[in-house]
């Protein structure tokens, strides 16, 4: 009875055969490891020699764009605790990932083997014997991030139980194999620059525009900024750092916490702020006697739509902090969500513009006209005598 077999994927002594010299005799692998251990081995190889330039490249990139989180960061930190952890945010995470990707693409489609592959005498092929095409490259390339999972445990696991040849799930979907080199393989083929360049470029486009179009990365950055802002905040009220503290603060918020002590915002100087910021007041965010405790738990931070970012502890859910962005630095600002969402409705829902809306709301903050908790219709009726000084005149916000 005649048998059939499919050539990508059959097991067996028989699939070694074209790895067989002119006379039949079939290599001793005796003395080598096992086409698996090699494997590994030459993993371990490629780690080390990318480990250096894939993350010196994403430094490098937090050098340029600061506030991306294309770095390691601190994650759940505090003031006091020296068991602060590093992670890695995933616009980091996702650069690094393209980028080794990319290195073992490369390698794979122009020269069958990377450097820990070429130390270990290994090349990747077709399954059928032949060298193996860019499409089947880039999916045994892709579907690393299935095999790689908990250290390639998932492709150990794959390669043992798939037979002689040793495949994972990658081989499986690309329909290759990793051989071993004797020099009877002939050299990999030549192939267009642009037809193996284009695979690695479109991985690192989507990282770039998911980072810079979406506003991911920029998402992450403002919040670890949020958190190093409070614990600098708060170390520098604790040092007796008065100036420093107020400069962490927006103006407008400097002139409220002069005014939580003299109770008239309007006549409120920003200049007195370090001369009250210091005091501890149970009803004000900023001033609360219980910010050193909130410092010395884990900080984490909540991304708002509208632009501002709130720090926040589990300990202590009810005592956040709001950072916004002024004069192109991040500063606290208890206000800043209200304004921002003032602004947006006022700029939307009005001829005004952004400017003139955020004149407006300053104004009635420097009038004492926002209320405690959020802004009502009614004060927002009242505030069209304001639109229109700044309309005139946008000059007119308060100092």
């Amino acid at each position: 009875m005649g048998t059939t077999s499919d050539s990508s994927t059959s097991w067996g002594s028989d699939t070694f055969a074209w790895l067989e010299d002119g006379q039949g005799r079939a290599h001793d692998t005796a003395r080598n490891p096992s086409v698996l251990g090699a494997r590994m081995a030459a993993l371990i190889i490629d780690g080390l020699v990318l480990v250096v330039p894939v993350f010196a490249i994403a430094f490098l990139l937090s050098l340029a764009f600061p506030h991306h989180g294309f770095f390691f960061a601190k994650s759940g930190t505090s003031t006091t605790t020296t068991s602060a952890s590093y992670t890695l945010p995933l616009p980091g995470l996702l650069l690094v990932t393209a980028l080794s990707l990319s290195y073992f693409f490369l390698c794979e489609a122009l020269y069958e083997r990377t450097v820990g592959k070429r130390a270990m005498g290994l090349r990747v092929r077709s399954a059928s014997g032949g060298s193996a095409g860019l499409n089947a490259i880039s999916a045994r390339t892709v579907l690393r991030l299935i095999d790689g999972v908990a250290f390639y445990l998932v492709g150990w696991l794959v390669a043992v139980l798939s037979g002689p040849r040793r495949r994972r799930i990658g081989d499986w979907a690309g329909g290759t194999a990793v051989v071993r080199d004797d020099g009877g393989l002939g050299h990999p083929p030549h192939r267009a620059t642009w037809r193996v360049v284009i695979f690695p470029i479109g991985w690192l486009l989507a990282v770039l525009v998911g980072v810079f179009a979406f506003g991911l990365g920029t998402a992450v950055g403002e919040g670890e900024q949020a958190i190093a802002l409070v614990q600098s905040y708060v170390k520098a009220r604790e040092q007796g750092n008065a100036d420093l503290a107020c400069s962490m603060l927006t103006s407008a918020q400097q002139r409220e916490v002069v005014a939580i002590e003299g109770g008239s915002y309007p006549s409120a100087q920003a200049s007195r702020c370090p001369a009250l910021i210091l005091r501890s007041e149970p009803h004000s965010h900023l001033l609360n006697p219980g910010l050193v405790q909130l410092s010395e738990s884990p900080l984490y931070s909540a991304y708002s739509p509208l632009g501002a970012v709130v720090v926040y502890s589990p300990h202590d859910p009810n005592l956040r902090l709001v950072a916004v962005s002024e004069g192109g630095h991040m500063k606290l600002d208890m206000r800043g969500l209200e304004k921002l969402e003032f602004v947006r409705g006022c700029s939307a829902g009005s001829r005004l513009s952004s400017v003139e809306c955020s004149c407006t709301f300053d104004l009635a903050r420097a009038q004492g006209a926002l209320p405690e908790h959020g802004l009502t219709r009614t004060v927002i009726a009242a505030l069209q005598a304001d639109e229109a000084r700044c309309q005139s005149d946008p000059a007119t916000i308060p100092s």
